[in-house]
């Protein structure tokens, strides 16, 4: 390999490391801590969060304008100017000179709708710097600390339900089940890669969360065993339920009207959200279903093994597909087949996710759910809700606590800095000792070396612990190390009276 290709492939290497490692520099380097707090925030939160601020920002500016239009844009408005750019091009309207003063920045916004577009640009934002912490470097308890929560499993609610005890490979598949569904559940929620593991020979978990300090989130995420449950719809009565709403008008009152149907105690009204252009349940936008509760009517969702989606061959349209234990497989096909011809409504927590036809009688417990207008994200969505809703086994929450790092802050930023000079330390001796050769050996293995292995830890969103510091740094010094001994090889046979270029 001649000189030019070498360069080349460390060049090539060199930016592919970088764009590995940009999130992590950002992340730390880059991102104010207001901004990490706030991308943090659940969906439902960071909405409210957007709209409240987009309205401020905007109050702010008609103020400013009305009292010096000709005025300097202040800082914490800037964030506008793209915003108003945008609006400009879609009003077709001529682009001021300059978005330097306060009147061409209210150009900008003249309409109500400009509110909720500001409030989707600052949802966007927070939401990309979600994504961008989930390609990062995460920090260890030992070093952010975070919460540490303590589950145990409670088998009597499903040996009452099976009418016999669990054997002992039932509750480790219970287990195991368990944990997969907590990794998938922290997971979704944004959260730093947890440490799950379970007691030896017991039935507790241990699930630790790096960096996280609310604890009602964590509480809201584990909360509940989800109870997914599949039933029945009455057509009948939702098409007597869907009239009365339309008569009521729209400050209809769904309790008023529940009243007013006299329903059978074996039926029940749930509604099913439509989700706002923030990915959130419009409260606005609702339909509602009477279910039927009666027991060949309802299938527990509990069974679900497994959950993904498909695109159709024929149709090119997205299919969510779940698989079944063998009791559920059973179970669901004496559903599906009593019940053929029916709507079926997918029930999770009060709230129906998915309403399908059931057309045939479903064996061998692998089920597909094809939606008319399932777009690609509904379809993750729901596949998610069959994946992780319910637990196997009953859950409940023995201990859940903050916990600060094992090491405070001021020692990790003084380990910092004593790392750093360290480094400098070693490079002024490999400098002065070996000269150039010193120089280029602790930069390609110290440095470089270093470099790259963060890329790589990055790429896979390595969660860094004291322990895995201490790795890195024996790397390092064993790198150092070798190089040291090999450099006095070669002194050693140039004083042997070997030429420098047969020294190596």
């Amino acid at each position: 390999m001649n000189k030019v290709s070498k360069l080349i492939l460390i060049l090539f290497v060199t930016s592919f490391a970088y764009f590995l490692i940009f999130p992590t520099l950002k992340w730390y380097f880059f991102t104010k801590e207001k901004d990490k707090q706030i991308s943090s925030y659940s969906k439902e939160a960071l909405r409210d969060y957007s709209k409240a601020q987009a309205l401020s920002s905007l109050v702010k500016l008609k103020e400013l304008y009305r009292k010096n239009p000709k005025g300097q844009i202040p800082d914490d408005l800037k964030y506008l100017i793209p915003v108003a750019k945008n609006n400009y091009k879609t009003y077709g309207r001529e682009f001021p000179k300059s978005f330097n003063d306060i009147e061409a920045l209210r150009g900008g916004f003249l309409t109500d709708s400009d509110i909720e577009e500001l409030s989707l640009e600052i949802y966007r934002y927070y939401e990309e710097i979600k994504r961008n912490k989930n390609k990062i470097i995460q920090l260890g308890l030992d070093l952010s600390g975070g919460v540490s929560v303590t589950i145990s499993l409670d088998y009597l609610e499903l040996e009452q339900r099976l009418g016999r005890a669990l054997s002992v490979l039932e509750k480790e598949e219970a287990i195991g089940r368990t944990m997969q569904i907590l990794k998938e559940r922290v997971d979704t929620f944004g959260l730093t890669e947890p440490k799950i593991t379970r007691e030896a020979g017991g039935n507790r978990i241990f699930l630790d969360i790096p960096g996280e300090k609310d604890e009602r989130r964590v509480d809201s995420l584990l909360g509940g065993k989800g109870n997914l449950i599949f039933y029945v719809v009455d057509l009948d009565a939702t098409s007597v339920l869907n009239s009365k709403i339309l008569e009521a008008g729209p400050l209809y009152s769904i309790h008023d009207i529940k009243n007013s149907m006299k329903l059978d105690d074996s039926k029940k009204i749930f509604p099913w959200y439509i989700k706002d252009a923030y990915g959130v349940d419009d409260e606005a936008r609702v339909r509602y279903y009477v279910v039927d509760f009666g027991l060949d009517n309802s299938f527990d969702g509990s069974h679900i093994q497994d959950a993904g989606i498909l695109s159709d061959p024929k149709t090119g349209k997205d299919v969510v597909t779940f698989t079944l234990d063998s009791e559920g497989s059973e179970k669901f096909f004496a559903f599906t087949q009593k019940n053929v011809g029916k709507t079926l409504a997918v029930v999770m927590e009060g709230k129906i996710k998915s309403v399908a036809n059931i057309n045939h009688a479903i064996a061998g417990g692998n089920v597909s759910i094809q939606g008319d207008s399932f777009d690609k994200k509904e379809a993750q969505e729901l596949a998610f809700v069959f994946k992780t809703a319910a637990f196997p086994v009953e859950i409940k929450i023995d201990d859940l606590r903050i916990i600060g790092p094992t090491i405070g802050e001021k020692t990790i930023e003084l380990g910092i800095k004593a790392s750093l000079l360290a480094l400098v330390l070693v490079f002024l001796f490999m400098f002065v000792y070996y000269k150039t050769s010193g120089f280029v050996a602790g930069f390609s293995l110290v440095i470089y070396n270093l470099f790259l292995i963060l890329a790589i830890l990055s790429a896979f969103n390595f969660t860094l612990t004291l322990t895995s510091i201490a790795g890195l740094v024996l790397t390092m010094g064993m790198a150092v190390d070798i190089n040291i001994i090999i450099y006095e090889r070669i002194k050693e046979e140039i004083r042997n009276g070997r030429k420098f270029e047969r020294a190596f």
